[in-house]
């Protein structure tokens, strides 16, 4: 076990140096660490190293809790995925009615997707302030490109919708939905949904390379992320997600009997 330590340290580190990584790398077999290290800097600026408690945005891994979030309130039998999407929207946030949840979750919906080249979206908009009624109705409700169940797109704004139906058929807000019923119950007590105002500890900053300089990512409000990314967690936090989703022995659901009763 020691040489495939070793091993590991060996490949991992020398990968590590050639594509300058910035993040915290684990590897686990039957629950045993084989390797574990971390790399770069949470704080360029105030030369503060990652370590292994550092939490980090995940991007559209949060599309994982939102779907899983879905299924909840399916197992309640609160929502039908089979149904069209509408009948579990705010009613001033009707979309078209051959869209049902499943092709929300599938990418399969048609709508017209705003994380492209050829709007203002990430150039300007998403740092603007943030109206859930304004950023449907200017980016979302749009003529749709193709017709629902037919081609596979992948596009942030069926998440955005997915969020804002477990909202809607839960009465919590999304933050609050995923608290209570994913992270508490998983003991996750180090992941978060970020709404760009939040004071999180350990939290690593973002950088990106503009050309041969390592500079901080541009500014992005993250309430335009909502159900499709904004997450934030820890390598601790989501090797418990993957036990949960992998082997099923920490599932919420087995936690949840006051929800799910």
């Amino acid at each position: 076990m020691q040489a495939l330590r070793l091993k590991l340290k060996e490949y991992i580190n020398e990968y590590a140096k050639l594509w300058d990584f910035y993040g915290v790398i684990q590897v686990k077999k039957k629950g045993e660490v084989l390797f574990e290290d971390a790399y770069g800097y949470a704080s360029i600026e105030f030369g503060i190293k990652n370590d292994m408690n550092s939490r980090f945005s995940v991007a559209s891994m949060s599309k994982q809790f939102t779907a899983f979030a879905i299924m909840l309130l399916y197992d309640k039998k609160m929502l039908d995925i089979d149904k069209p999407a509408q009948l579990y929207l705010p009613a001033e946030m009707q979309i078209d009615e051959s869209i049902t949840v499943h092709h929300l979750l599938s990418h399969t919906s048609g709508l017209y997707n705003f994380t492209n080249f050829e709007d203002d979206f990430f150039a300007g908009y998403n740092r603007m302030d943030y109206s859930r009624d304004y950023f449907f109705q200017k980016y979302i409700n749009k003529q749709l490109t193709k017709l629902a169940g037919t081609v596979f797109d992948y596009n942030n704004s069926n998440y955005n919708l997915l969020a804002w139906i477990i909202e809607n058929v839960s009465g919590e807000t999304y933050d609050e939905f995923l608290g209570n019923h994913i992270f508490l119950p998983l003991h996750m007590l180090n992941s978060y949904v970020d709404d760009g105002c939040k004071t999180i500890k350990n939290r690593s900053c973002n950088y990106v390379y503009d050309y041969d300089s390592v500079v901080k990512s541009p500014y992005f409000n993250e309430k335009f992320s909502i159900g499709a990314g904004a997450i934030v967690s820890n390598c601790d936090d989501l090797y418990k997600w993957y036990t949960c989703l992998r082997i099923g022995n920490y599932c919420p659901a087995k936690c949840m009997i006051g929800f799910l009763a």
